[in-house]
């Protein structure tokens, strides 16, 4: 399992348990772009490559936490979002791309000042800012969510304010014209998983 070639046999091997094909691949790409920093095409080109004991170490345990279900983001403590990217962990729910649409619906609209309640990972309001010219604040009642949100931000190189405090206490609903939130949701077939 030595070379870039074997590892994508390797989670097939592995994963095929718990994974269908698709996901599997999809794994081993994200898997690839986060450990040596290769596309697709990279790990065609690259495909004699040897990988150092560090690396097949990190394969591993990638490999062993996907077994137990856990998301690839949450495995990798990151996940990409409008162009950016963005640490998620336990705190926070990885953004889907639905959230994405949503950004581009605010986007078309003329605002002053935008607050996103419940904030999370930070990805709305990190987007907005980064887009706009709008003063932007985010609300969440957890703290470390908030921490998340805030490196993230800070990573991004943009401004927001971020408040520690439940929507239904906050006075900040008057200074904004444009008020988003995407609160947590669960499918119900994922609640089984």
């Amino acid at each position: 399992m030595e070379k870039v070639s074997n590892i994508l046999s390797y989670f097939r091997e592995e994963l095929s348990a718990v994974a269908d094909e698709r996901e599997i691949t999809s794994w081993y790409y994200i898997s690839m772009k986060y450990l040596l920093v290769y596309n697709r095409s990279d790990c065609i080109i690259n495909s004699n490559q040897v990988l150092n004991k560090s690396q097949l170490s990190k394969i591993k345990q990638i490999v062993a936490e996907l077994k137990t279900h856990k998301p690839i983001q949450y495995i990798l403590g990151k996940t990409g979002f409008y162009g950016l990217k963005l640490k998620v962990n336990e705190h926070t729910l990885i953004p889907r791309p639905e959230t994405e649409q949503l950004v581009d619906w605010i986007l078309k609209e003329n605002f002053v000042a935008a607050l996103d309640i419940g904030t999370g990972s930070g990805c709305i309001p990190i987007a907005l800012a980064k887009h706009t010219d709008a003063k932007v604040l985010a609300i969440d009642v957890s703290e470390d969510a908030l921490l998340i949100a805030e490196e993230n931000a800070k990573n991004n190189e943009v401004e927001i304010d971020f408040i520690h405090q439940d929507i239904l206490q906050t006075n900040y609903l008057q200074k904004v014209d444009l008020i988003v939130s995407n609160p947590p949701y669960v499918l119900e077939s994922e609640k089984e998983k």
